[in-house]
């Protein structure tokens, strides 16, 4: 009997069961016992025989629901059919067969409704428990004045042990059903607890561990970055060179990742300490731009900064963590954005009577999905979209990003949309030192040097293919300090004739020109031989035109306009590496001169900071692409011109497709937009449009044109 008794108490409220299921069983046997003693209890109440009937029918369902309950596990709809089955069909009859109100069915009605309270969730328990209150106090009515309607008691006596018997029991079953919920809710939380307590234990092992491990790694690291970097200055092969510029690449992100694990050891023991000092924050300005200006640069993204002019001059606060934080965002976003923008952010506002300074990094990459949200400031842990597949990370940058914002009583906010990208937003609370406002921050920095890679390859020679003369130079000025051998094509046509004349190292080939474009031009160059690694380099980034290009056969990629750092990557990748030899390059960066140049020709439509994105900050460069710009300014014009009249509205989507990323590339935005929609409106036959926006073209392009020679960007314009 009790082995017995063992095997139906494992199976309806063994541990094993959520806890909603076994308060549930509970109910079920205890509406079977409660059934059953009130069927019994008409032998001595003489309610009758169909109150025998209906609490014996009551018993069968609750057993019914008990082994439905167990086999399917649905526990929710069985909560359901008790409510409905029992409480609004059952009980009701019951109720006008046992003398209405004047019985015990009111404390069964009180039963009912604590019960569903106690099972059903949400929205469902409030409008279920609502139906029931109403249909009890509804029915209490109905027999006020209709007491024909209910089956009376023969005696008072009889009436009275109904009442006495019902409370009884609904109390007790009540108290048991109580007594056994919170029990059951007591032993959850005391394991609850218990978990926790070894959880925390276990976490402190770890932190333990990860600490002193990533002390013991961080020591050789330090040996093996300290002698490559005497390899680096030593050696004279560049073979060597470039194996050890390799290794200490990789040793710093691992001394990074070890970095980052004894960050996180710290924060978690609570060693980690802030500092509360004063600092300006231009100083803070300056930095993180000049960071993010150098992690954009290599992969060749635009980098933008915008600066709140009203933002005080000095704070007190925790400068270095708050720079560590936004490092992490502007990494991230140089990571997860294959072409377009990262911007820089800074403004400020009152909240509860507390400064907060508010700092965002913006992308255009490939943003992030919405189930990634929850989980993406979690220790060790990435998202799991298809953009973010093949990209290095350990997935603890946000989860320290995290824990120091809030350390620092500030919030980070994120806001994604996949395909779109993310802007990631610190809001932290600093103490105004010096409420006087920033004003004009650029003009407070000094020159900096960037120092980065370059290279030359005099024996090395490359054709350039573009049916645009200026595109053409332009091309040519990015390379002349590597020192290239260059040969230049104005059609598709003249360039097979000379890559067969002449054998190539690299093309670099215009894949929009008419006549014949870059795709035929490769594939009449592959049918006769030449096999010349070919870059395809176009305007035209829409989604899908580098995987169909590099299908079809192209080496490379590009687009318009060229940034150099890119345009430099892939010539470095694509020459024979006996021809190429690298070599260190410093670029001055004197932010307050083109602060000024940028003022002075922003009311012209040209944005000096947007042109200097594609030559790496290199001011005298910016310089010679605009005087290329200038220089064929005139001849461009007129060909356009004529073309409008003479209504080659093809000749004229070509020109105004080359105008596009001519004007980008030296910072002519409105300029680049309005050819943009003109291009637009070209492919789709508008020609009417062409011919009234036109004359704002024009008078843009004249804009321009006036800037860059009352500035004397390019003085013989």
């Amino acid at each position: 009997m009790k082995k017995t008794w063992q095997v139906f108490y494992d199976r309806y409220f063994g541990r094993h069961l959520d806890l909603r299921a076994r308060l549930f069983h509970s109910l079920a046997v205890g509406g079977m016992a409660i059934s059953l003693i009130m069927a019994f209890s008409t032998l001595f109440t003489k309610a009758g025989f169909f109150h025998f009937l209906f609490n014996i029918l009551i018993a069968v369902v609750s057993f019914g629901l008990l082994y439905y309950s167990r086999k399917t596990g649905n526990h929710q709809l069985c909560y359901l059919v008790t409510v409905v089955c029992v409480f609004m069909i059952l009980f009701p009859a019951v109720f006008f067969n046992s003398n209405g109100y004047r019985s015990g069915m009111p404390a069964f009605f009180v039963f009912a409704v604590t019960i569903s309270v106690f099972m059903l969730r949400g929205r469902t328990a409030l409008i279920v428990t609502g139906v029931e209150l109403a249909l009890y106090v509804g029915l209490c009515i109905f027999v006020y004045y209709n007491p024909q309607t209910v089956r009376p008691f023969e005696t008072e006596a009889d009436m009275l042990r109904d009442i006495i018997l019902s409370f009884v029991v609904v109390s007790i079953s009540l108290g048991i059903i109580m007594h056994y919920h919170f029990r059951m809710n007591y032993e959850q939380q005391r394991e609850l607890e218990e978990a926790r307590e070894e959880a925390l234990a276990s976490s402190r092992v770890k932190t333990t561990f990860l600490a002193n491990i990533s002390h013991e790694i961080r020591t050789p690291i330090n040996v093996v970055l300290g002698m490559n970097e005497m390899i680096l200055r030593e050696s004279t092969s560049d073979h060597i060179r470039r194996y050890a510029a390799n290794i200490q690449t990789a040793g710093k992100t691992l001394l990074s990742l070890i970095n980052n694990i004894l960050d996180l050891a710290k924060i978690e023991s609570g060693k980690l300490q802030l500092t509360n000092e004063q600092y300006k924050t231009v100083d803070l300005i300056f930095d993180l731009v000049v960071i993010g200006r150098e992690t954009a640069a290599k992969k060749g993204l635009v980098f933008q900064t915008q600066v709140d002019r009203s933002l005080p001059t000095a704070f007190r606060g925790d400068a270095f963590h708050i720079k560590r934080v936004i490092v992490n965002f502007l990494s991230n976003a140089v990571k997860y954005t294959a072409e377009g923008f990262v911007t820089l952010s800074f403004s400020w506002r009152k909240e509860k009577g507390r400064t907060l300074l508010c700092i965002s990094v913006r992308d255009t990459g490939s943003g992030i999905e919405t189930g990634d949200l929850d989980r993406l400031f979690q220790s060790f842990t990435r998202g799991d979209s298809a953009y973010s597949r093949g990209i290095e990370g350990s997935g603890l940058g946000l989860a320290i990003a995290k824990e120091l914002a809030e350390l620092m009583d500030g919030t980070i906010l994120v806001e994604s949309k996949v395909g779109y990208g993310s802007t990631f937003t610190l809001a932290v609370p600093q103490s105004i030192v010096d409420a006087t406002p920033l004003g004009q921050w650029e003009s407070k920095q000094a020159a900096v040097t960037l120092e980065r890679t370059s290279f030359v390859a005099p024996a090395a020679k490359i054709l350039l293919v573009d049916d645009n003369k200026e595109n053409l130079e332009v091309t040519k000025t990015l390379l002349k300090e590597s020192l290239v051998q260059v040969d230049t094509a104005l059609s598709g046509r003249q360039a097979i004739s000379l890559a067969e004349q002449k054998s190539y190292h690299l093309i670099l080939m215009d894949y929009m020109m008419p006549e014949m474009d870059g795709l035929e031009t490769l594939r009449h160059m592959r049918q006769r031989g030449v096999d010349t690694p070919v870059v395809a380099v176009t305007a035209n980034i829409l989604p899908g035109t580098k995987e169909t290009l590099l299908e079809a056969g192209f080496a490379g990629f590009l687009s318009k306009p060229l940034v150099w750092s890119q345009l430099e990557k892939m010539v470095i990748d694509l020459l024979p590496r006996e021809l190429v030899q690298l070599k260190a390059k410093s670029t001055v960066v004197d932010e307050e001169r083109e602060a000024e140049l940028h003022q002075k020709l922003l009311p012209y439509g040209v944005s000096v900071l947007e042109g200097l994105r594609y030559v790496n900050g290199d001011l005298s460069q910016y310089r010679a692409l605009s005087e290329i710009f200038c220089e064929h300014s005139g001849e461009s014009r007129a060909e356009i011109a004529a073309m409008l009249e003479e209504e080659d509205f093809e000749g004229l989507t070509y020109a105004i497709h080359s105008l596009k990323s001519k004007a980008l590339a030296i910072g002519a935005v409105e300029l680049s937009r309005q050819a943009a929609a003109m291009e637009e409106h070209l492919r789709r036959g508008d020609s009417m449009y062409v011919k009234v926006a036109m004359d704002l073209l024009m008078f843009t392009w004249d804009r321009v044109m006036t800037g860059l020679r009352e500035v004397e960007v390019c003085p013989e314009c």
